[in-house]
């Protein structure tokens, strides 16, 4: 039996093994802020509810003001 005969198959296993160690490398792997403190949630952070949105006249801008509004604030 050759080294070639088997190749596909050995080429097959090498990939399935490869991809099982880099899936485990990148598990490893965590997004962490660089700079500024660890929080697990927003409310902690930066005090958001001084934040304030002025007035607009049109309907789109109403739109995005009532969007960010709930992005800043939430459901409160």
């Amino acid at each position: 039996m050759w080294l070639s005969d088997n190749l596909p198959r050995y080429r097959a296993n090498a990939t399935r093994i490869v991809a099982v160690l880099l899936f485990a490398a990148l598990t490893a792997c965590q997004f962490q802020p660089l700079y500024g403190e660890q929080s697990a949630s927003l409310s902690s952070g930066p005090n958001l509810s001084a934040v304030s949105v002025s007035q607009v006249n049109s309907r789109v801008a109403q739109q995005v003001r009532n969007h960010l509004i709930f992005l800043l604030h939430g459901n409160s």
